[in-house]
């Protein structure tokens, strides 16, 4: 698959609108940086829950516990911060596309160790 990182589709967006030739199309594709991640390998798993620990107690939330997981692991071609956010933004953005999730971090539909 392959990524742009966030400040690259920022330019993208900033450049001026209108028609432009071929020769400067071609140029602007020559500029990009795109780059490549490898998935290893992608896994359904069920989630057991969440522990949280405070001082001496530990709670067990198993509101989750059965439900359907996929896991994607990648090859370790990320290199910067700026690539895992592209990664992750796309995962994010073709999970929702196909109906797989809501792909809402902080509702935890989806997380990521990079």
């Amino acid at each position: 698959r392959t990524f742009q990182t966030h400040e690259q589709k920022k330019k993208k967006k900033k450049k001026k609108k209108g028609k432009q030739s071929q020769q400067d199309q071609e140029e602007d594709l020559d500029k990009k940086k795109f780059f490549q991640v490898g998935i290893e390998r992608i896994q359904i798993e069920q989630d057991t829950g969440k522990t949280t620990t405070s001082n001496a107690h530990s709670l067990i939330d198993l509101n989750r516990a059965g439900c359907a997981l996929i896991e994607i692991v990648f090859r370790p071609d990320v290199r910067s911060p700026h690539e895992a956010a592209a990664v992750l933004s796309t995962v994010q953005q073709t999970l929702r596309h196909i109906g797989t999730c809501d792909g809402k971090m902080e509702e935890g539909s989806i997380r990521c160790d990079l």
